[in-house]
């Protein structure tokens, strides 16, 4: 059980921190569209990462087939959220969306990997 709480943490710190980086680089500067990005993560990312755990204890589906239909209903349902949301207008929701997702799931990814 510590070490789901362990894995549900590590993902959401490394998502929060690498998206929000990603988002400074955009050039989301309000302190409430950085604060959109932190509660959209909170709605999104546990729900990702408990049901990969649950795919990959539970099913033979390979990995990148579950974790590639996940991710992509995340980047829509973050979209959705940060058209309605963010005052950020730069870039389209979707395209802050996949840039933030992009980062976080590949650089997360590498870094969970290699602390294993």
């Amino acid at each position: 059980m510590v070490e789901i709480v362990k894995t549900f943490a590590l993902c959401f710190v490394l998502t929060v921190i690498l998206e929000e980086l990603t988002a400074l680089i955009l050039g989301v500067r309000t302190k409430m569209d950085f604060f959109m990005i932190f509660v959209v993560n909170m709605l999104t990312n546990p729900a990702v990462v408990f049901l990969s755990m649950v795919f990959y204890s539970y099913t033979p589906i390979p990995w990148v087939h579950y974790i590639g239909v996940l991710e992509l209903i995340a980047f829509f349902v973050e979209a959705k959220i940060y058209k309605d949301l963010l005052d950020f207008k730069r870039f389209s929701p979707y395209r802050v969306s996949f840039y933030l997702n992009l980062v976080s799931f590949t650089i997360g990814t590498s870094i969970v990997y290699l602390l294993q």
